[in-house]
């Protein structure tokens, strides 16, 4: 499995000034070191919750051998927009013509963004191997996250993603080796997704 960003976030859940407030930071000569322990802060939640927290566009790559439902564990998952094959020797188009992945068709799958995680099914009696017969793996390419806006973020984890930054900032650095706050944990507890 492996995970390409296609599109980044617009913008952070937790905006400079809020964080400049909550560390009672008056001058703007760290706004630079600041903005990048807010991006890590996000960074380290979304990891440690394996959802996404402001919209996004990710393509996930899946082994051929997958059965005929996968598991979009990047979520909230807020539509799938392309379910593509892709073959050995590069992969054939639809048309027929080889030189590209194979996109098939939404009429040979179901998608289901109410279960967490997301699911795509093939619909009963298809495999992979009719669509492409030397497909070797599948991508499927969606958009994630709560929204555009930081506000549609759950307070919780921008509270987390606060401290976190904190933590940064007394210490002078960002970065995942040091130890997450007992606080942070139990904020997060309730978003942690099940991992597959």
């Amino acid at each position: 499995m492996s995970i390409t960003l296609i599109t980044a976030p617009a913008s952070e859940p937790v905006d400079l000034d809020f964080a400049k407030a909550f560390l009672r930071v008056d001058h703007d000569h760290e706004d630079a070191l600041i903005t990048q322990m807010l991006l890590a802060a996000r960074l380290q939640v979304e990891s440690l919750i394996g959802k996404r927290l402001m919209s996004q566009r990710v393509s996930r790559r899946f082994d051929i051998q997958s059965p005929p439902c996968l598991h979009l564990t990047l979520g909230p998952v807020q539509e799938l927009h392309r379910l593509r094959l892709v073959g050995g020797s590069g992969g054939s188009s639809s048309s027929g013509g080889s030189g590209g992945p194979l996109t098939i068709a939404s009429k040979n799958y179901t998608v289901n963004l109410r279960c967490d995680p997301a699911q795509i099914s093939l619909k009963s009696g298809l495999s992979w191997a009719q669509f492409l017969p030397d497909a070797t793996h599948i991508d499927a390419e969606f958009s994630c996250g709560y929204g555009e806006d930081g506000l549609d973020v759950p307070a919780p984890l921008r509270q987390a993603i606060l401290l976190l930054c904190a933590q940064y900032y007394e210490r002078g650095e960002a970065g995942e080796k040091m130890p997450v706050p007992m606080l942070v944990q139990a904020l997060l507890m309730p978003y942690r997704g099940l991992r597959l």
